[in-house]
């Protein structure tokens, strides 16, 4: 019969069934987490392609894919192979910055430290990969405080944006040796 005592049996089999399946989560998310990431196909290629641009002396270069392709996982294998000496990754949205920040530390294998931020919530800017918000890098106090060579890897999200002059000043600031832009939507401005 249901009755008050059959439903607070219940209820105590459920939490601890519910106990279970949230460790069980926990440890199927922190084996995902260790896992190293392979690239995927598309990654495949656009990582030799981008090799043998460099290997041509190209100093830029344009990924355009479809989002969720893992454009972002991509150009974090590229910067793994490349082993720049400083990273400066442009964004237009802190939550991009940080998702990407975390994405490259998975990548890269490297320690908190070797990652910055400089936005409206930080200023790292000693980082070897530097995550920036394009709003605080063009700005003439923050960009001059940088000399025009201090990266060699420059990596510009949503690129299709490049033309607008915050973006602008700071690609035409920059000398690095290998600029690359990323996006989804190429004709978009």
């Amino acid at each position: 019969p249901l009755d008050e005592d059959w439903i607070s049996d219940y209820e105590r089999e459920f939490e601890g069934y519910f106990r279970v399946r949230k460790e069980q989560e926990k440890v199927a998310e922190q084996e995902l987490k260790n896992r190293p990431i392979e690239p995927n196909k598309m990654q495949k290629e656009a990582l030799q392609n981008l090799a043998r641009l460099r290997r041509e002396g190209e100093q830029k270069a344009l990924v355009i894919s479809a989002t969720g392709t893992g454009k972002t996982y991509l150009a974090a294998l590229d910067v793994k192979a490349v082993h720049p000496r400083r990273l400066l990754y442009i964004a237009g949205r802190q939550e991009i910055l940080k998702k990407s920040l975390d994405s490259f530390k998975r990548i890269l294998g490297c320690q908190d430290e070797d990652l910055g931020l400089l936005s409206g919530e930080g200023k790292e800017t000693q980082a070897q990969y530097l995550f920036a918000t394009v709003q605080t890098m063009s700005k003439p106090n923050i960009l001059h405080g940088f000399a025009p060579d201090a990266f060699d890897y420059i990596l510009i999200d949503e690129a299709h944006h490049a033309q607008a002059s915050t973006y602008r000043v700071i690609v035409d600031y920059f000398h690095p040796q290998f600029l690359l832009g990323m996006t989804a939507t190429p004709e978009r401005q």
